[in-house]
């Protein structure tokens, strides 16, 4: 019945054969899906897929309020007994004829296949051509939806294309520990340290002999996400200027850091319009808590020298502090971005030797990110949920 109802809603153009392993047709080159077969130990799960799929149909659309079916859909990942339980991703038409994608699983990691299905991801169908992988990193994945985030457990899911091996996933930080990851075929889920993130976590593996590296995609429903902002214009290094896009002006506030990939380049001081101004990291006043590689607490500020120092004694040469932003009422409820790595032991400045507080209790950072109009930049804001 699935596969008729499949079948009914698919595309004018020739759809590619059936995998012989699998009910489900592949999206056909040349559209706006992933010709992928589907991953995971599952694929033949018929009924796990519809309800993954009717879990999808009746999730709320942001922009309408309303729920809405799905069309051309097909799976991309079928899997049961992962650290998170069932987890399926579909692709398909949403009611507006868009291309999206859909992550579910089932709850606190459940090996059933029977329990309940979460929705935890619905996003814009990533660019066939050019898509090596699906991923997400996300601190609720081991939790009950609405149970809270205090817990902080992070885990990385990471599906390769076809044909893909040796995938795997990396923190950016420095000091962070090996992640310990399940891996089934071309699906690979990772424990993290407590500070990562997607905008700080690497996915990486090989696909016809040849390597590749990228950023992992985004979070889930409840976390705060990456809304892209374009650099306009510079100032000394006083203020940087970002024009921000119409759909997120009511979500990007004061206040909110502002951030390339490889760490904060300052935080957001007006806004007017669709313009936002932005105090930078090296501007005198900055101020932000920051948290060790232990997950300790400090606050780092900038100095009238220009200088980033944290309130942090005998902090060995290169170790990373990550600036943390909350972004929901949970306590765990916080994305860490590397604001800058210890620097070698610097000789006071005149006027802070008859204050004797440099040497004694101050540690100088070198920010992790600059205002480099090459720089992709983004804002996190609340993903809501």
């Amino acid at each position: 019945m699935v596969v008729a109802l499949l079948a009914s809603c698919a595309p004018e153009h020739e759809p590619a054969p059936l995998d012989e392993t699998s009910p489900w047709p592949v999206a056909p080159a040349g559209g706006p899906f992933l010709p992928w077969p589907p991953a995971g130990n599952a694929a033949t799960d018929t009924d796990l897929v519809a309800r993954a799929r009717r879990t999808w149909d009746q999730h709320l659309d942001p922009a309408t309020g309303a729920a809405g079916s799905h069309q051309q859909v097909t799976p991309l990942l079928v899997h049961t007994g992962s650290p998170v339980g069932p987890l399926v991703i579909l692709q398909g038409l949403d009611r507006r004829q868009r291309p999206r994608l859909a992550i579910i699983t089932g709850t606190s990691g459940s090996a059933s296949t029977d329990g309940t299905l979460v929705l935890r991801a619905d996003r814009p169908s990533p660019e066939p051509g050019s898509t090596h992988h699906i991923s997400l990193v996300s601190s609720r994945l081991a939790a009950t939806p609405g149970a809270g985030n205090s817990g902080r457990t992070v885990l990385a899911v990471a599906v390769g294309e076809p044909g893909s091996s040796n995938i795997a996933v990396r923190e950016t930080a420095a000091a962070a520990p090996q992640p310990s990851t399940f891996v089934d075929g071309r699906l690979t889920v990772a424990r993290l340290s407590p500070l990562a993130s997607a905008f700080s976590t690497l996915i990486t593996g090989s696909s016809a002999g040849r390597g590749w590296t990228s950023y992992a995609q985004d979070t889930i429903f409840g976390e705060a996400h990456a809304e892209p902002v374009e650099l306009v214009r510079t100032s000394g290094g006083d203020h940087l200027s970002f024009r921000v896009p119409d759909n997120a002006r009511t979500s990007i506030k004061v206040g909110q850091l502002v951030a390339a990939r490889q760490g904060v380049v300052g935080r957001i001081s007006r806004l007017s319009g669709d313009a936002a101004d932005v105090q930078p990291v090296i501007a005198a006043g900055f101020e932000s808590a920051v948290a060790d590689a232990e997950g300790a607490m400090h606050l780092a500020r900038t100095d009238v020298h220009g200088r980033l120092t944290v309130d942090a004694a005998d902090m060995a040469e290169g170790q990373e502090f990550f600036a943390a932003q909350t972004y929901g009422t949970d306590v765990g409820d916080i994305i860490y971005l590397s604001l800058g790595r210890v620097l070698p032991p610097q000789p006071p400045a005149r006027d802070d030797e008859a204050l004797g507080r440099w040497q004694v209790s101050m540690t100088q950072l070198s920010p992790a990110a600059d205002g480099d109009p090459a720089s992709e930049h983004f804002v996190l804001i609340d993903n809501g949920d």
